[in-house]
């Protein structure tokens, strides 16, 4: 990262394969408070025409309006600044993503290597805490509170929940890939100890479970996606899956990498101590250093992240079940099936990252632990 931290296609990398792959947007329109001409870019594009490029999807987009309201923090007595950036990227015929505008409060900026970028990248440790870690505490949580330790859900589940009650290049296939590891191994154990639908439907600590989940964690907002009932193996099957990837491959992708990014505190500034430029071209040196993290917060913020990436000392891989919970033959097996889809995706994985500068280990499915566990 302190080699390749102010190259435009690294900066772009980022937004793919870094700790908060998921804003990244195709941008088919400019919008209406994003004042980018075809005249201001033209130059950073193959054809030199932004609509055609936008045309072929090629032009990509990233709106941190959410971070507007949101109110800044005083550390040391100081008042710190929160940028609401809105960032243009383009895919260019090399398949490099590169920034090509970034427009802050009042100020469209051009040309981005003349830019800190570090200081216009979400903190994404509140993606990883606000959505993977409260998630997981919801699910884990009320696991404990609704089954007992006799219920079959803990030989399915014992670890994902563990430790909770205390897109992308190269990403999205390999996620992918997991996923479907995970869904065929989850079907099978669900058509062992459900049959059939009405098991599902029967089985009243599930039911709720999955209640106490969309009202009490998501208090019912049917927009989460969440359900309040399993009526099928189907529902349930796609439920789980869901939970189980969430808590290991997900939770991975965007938790190993953090330190690897941040370690290198200009490329992800954890906090700002000057507000954002207003005028083009008159940002010097001194005011950049201005403007980042002092030593006591860059100090704090790499505490965090190497705590949060640092493997745990009960370290289990996932699809491994130390506990040898389960007797039966049918359940056994599919284990010892799931295990070795992941072993052969490890591989690939491996041959993939020969030759890849830098090396893209976070998704290494041998490192990927069996849950989210702090």
């Amino acid at each position: 990262v302190h080699d390749h931290w102010k190259e435009d296609d690294f900066f772009g990398y980022q937004y793919l394969n870094g700790t908060n792959p998921v804003l990244i947007k195709q941008c088919k329109q400019i919008p209406a408070n994003f004042p980018v001409t075809n005249h201001m870019v033209s130059g950073f594009l193959e054809s030199n025409s932004l609509q055609e490029e936008m045309e072929k999807g090629n032009i990509f987009l990233v709106d941190y309006q959410l971070l507007e309201d949101v109110p800044a923090n005083t550390i040391n007595g100081h008042t710190q600044y929160i940028p609401a950036p809105l960032c243009l990227l383009y895919k260019d015929p090399h398949n490099k993503l590169k920034p090509i505008a970034i427009q802050v409060p009042y100020c469209i900026l051009v040309c981005i290597r003349q830019l800190v970028p570090g200081c216009y990248v979400l903190n994404t440790k509140n993606f990883l805490k606000l959505i993977l870690h409260f998630f997981s505490t919801i699910l884990g949580n009320v696991a404990h509170y609704f089954f007992s330790f006799a219920h079959h859900f803990f030989k399915m589940f014992p670890l994902p929940f563990r430790a909770t009650v205390v897109m992308s290049f190269y990403i999205q296939p390999i996620k992918s890939k997991a996923h479907v590891s995970n869904y065929i191994y989850i079907c099978g154990l669900l058509h062992h100890y459900y049959p059939n639908d009405s098991d599902v439907c029967e089985d009243t600590e599930l039911q709720s479970w999955i209640k106490a989940i969309f009202f009490e964690g998501f208090q019912g907002r049917i927009e989460s996606g969440i359900p309040d009932s399993f009526s099928t193996v189907n529902d349930l099957n796609k439920f789980l899956t869901m939970v189980l990837f969430t808590c290991s491959a997900q939770h991975n992708a965007v938790n190993n990498g953090q330190f690897d990014f941040c370690a290198w505190m200009p490329n992800a500034c954890p906090t700002l101590r000057q507000p954002s430029p207003t005028k083009k071209g008159e940002t010097t040196r001194a005011d950049i250093l201005e403007s980042i993290a002092d030593i006591s917060s860059t100090v704090s913020s790499l505490a965090a992240v190497w705590l949060l990436t640092h493997p745990s000392s009960d370290f289990v891989k996932l699809g491994c079940y130390p506990e040898k919970r389960f007797t039966e033959k049918e359940p056994t097996d599919l284990i010892s099936e799931f295990q070795k889809a992941l072993d052969t995706i490890d591989n690939e994985i491996v041959l993939r990252n020969e030759g890849i500068e830098p090396e893209f280990t976070c998704m290494c499915l041998s490192l990927i632990e069996n849950s989210v566990a702090i």
